[in-house]
């Protein structure tokens, strides 16, 4: 690879290239990659055979490069000294070691940067002056946030609409208005919409928890699943979501007397739900995610049974969770 990008220095060189290809050229890696901008910088500056600085350096440069994230891809731009001419390209990493990261990034930065500078020496083909041209307004040139796509296949725009992660949780539950506490565990299922800023997760999760009363002891188990919308309010590789849904699933209350002699055990089974509010907070680092949330919620529809008409259990009232997971980012 380097040695056809020196090929292609030359080239550029023959075609008469600007002699601002051979000064100074800028590159910011944002710390979201997190790939050490040094080291992009040297290996960019062996392929490339030009000197690469911060972009934020004083002296004049020819062109900068800003490396950005998207998810867990670099998105690349290029922009000239006077910011009018903008290429783009986006680079899915193949590995999740840090230094072929940083190699690959290097690699696809000076391509960017090559295809640029083709770009500027480009000969404008002579037009033959029209013998009664209508005078037309000059179109004013592109802002500098406007991107102009390259004509490369492997640049492409993905959609950011695709499922996020998939996790297994254990979590401490509560079904009856707070009262007494349940262990349990589940899958989730995470997705993220057009809008980064927009997702949701789908939930399956089973608990059980038992209640003691001076007759016997009650067992409450429940089965349930959930959609929960959820408003990103900080993006990888810290994630922060807060969200409404709803729950709904199928409990099962069974009473065991403490002297069957004495006392007849009943089992109250049915459906239930309601809505609920959450909130998430997670860390993904390259396919890792773990994330630990909290859920409230009303249960509408009840299941639930009596001790000698008095101590109750089952899912009624107020219900709610603890969460920790960990599992798979996609």
């Amino acid at each position: 690879m380097s040695a056809a990008l020196d090929a292609l220095l030359l080239g550029i060189s023959l075609l008469g290239a600007p002699s601002v290809a051979a000064a100074d050229v800028g590159l910011e890696v944002e710390p979201c990659l997190g790939l050490p901008e040094a080291e992009v910088r040297r290996l960019t500056e062996l392929e490339l055979a030009t000197r690469v600085v911060p972009a934020n350096a004083s002296a004049e440069l020819a062109a900068t490069v800003h490396v950005g994230c998207l998810d867990d891809q670099a998105l690349i731009f290029v922009t000239d000294s006077s910011g009018k001419k903008v290429l783009e390209r986006t680079l899915e990493f193949t590995s999740p070691a840090l230094d072929v990261r940083a190699r690959a990034l290097a690699l696809a930065s000076a391509e960017l940067l090559h295809a640029h500078w083709t770009e500027l020496t480009q000969p404008v083909p002579q037009k033959e002056a029209p013998q009664a041209a209508p005078t037309v307004a000059p179109t004013p040139p592109a802002p500098p946030n406007a991107v102009a796509q390259v004509a490369d296949e492997r640049v492409q725009h993905h959609s950011s609409a695709r499922l996020d992660y998939l996790l297994a949780f254990a979590q401490a539950s509560s079904t009856f208005g707070f009262s007494g506490v349940g262990w349990g565990g589940g899958a989730r299922l995470g997705w993220i919409s057009g809008l980064r800023w927009l997702g949701a997760d789908f939930e399956l999760s089973a608990a059980s928890a038992k209640r003691s009363t001076p007759l016997g002891v009650v067992h409450t188990t429940t089965w349930s699943v959930a959609a929960r919308p959820t408003l990103r309010l900080a993006q990888r590789p810290l994630f922060v979501g807060v969200g409404l849904g709803a729950r709904f699933g199928f409990a099962r209350v069974e009473g065991t007397p403490a002297d069957p002699e004495q006392v007849r055990g009943r089992v109250v089974a049915g459906s239930w739900g309601g809505p609920l509010g959450h909130a998430e907070l997670g860390f993904a680092a390259n396919h890792f995610f773990a994330c630990a949330g909290f859920e409230a919620g009303y249960a509408l529809k009840t299941v639930k049974g009596s001790v000698d008409s008095k101590t109750e259990a089952g899912v009624s009232g107020s219900f709610g969770s603890v969460t920790l997971g960990l599992g798979w980012s996609f």
